[in-house]
């Protein structure tokens, strides 16, 4: 599902929920999924988080730390490759596949 139908209620999440994309918004859902104790993945194709310019930086800033603190995956310069039952494939900045 896409930021929007996750923010008006549209489905429910399960237990584990990839994030794809680490800009704000993907932060902040994640930031609140952590909150509702659900374990959260954050997949960001850029080499940092919320790596736009005009954003808080004490936002950013407590978001890149409450992720580090909380042991929260995160994995930058990364996409996803597939979906699967119990995860997914991801491909790394060298072209690596792997599982999480």
């Amino acid at each position: 599902m896409d930021a929007v139908g996750y923010l008006l209620g549209e489905k429910e999440v399960g237990d584990n929920v990839t994030i794809i994309g680490g800009g704000l918004t993907g932060c902040e859902i994640a930031y609140e999924l952590y909150l509702h104790g659900k374990k959260s993945v954050i997949v960001e194709m850029k080499n940092n988080l919320i790596a736009v310019k005009g954003v808080c930086l004490a936002n950013a800033s407590y978001l890149r730390d409450f992720f580090a603190t909380n042991k929260v995956p995160v994995y930058l310069e990364t996409t996803l490759d597939e979906v699967l039952e119990d995860g997914a494939i991801a491909v790394d900045e060298h072209g690596k596949h792997f599982k999480y």
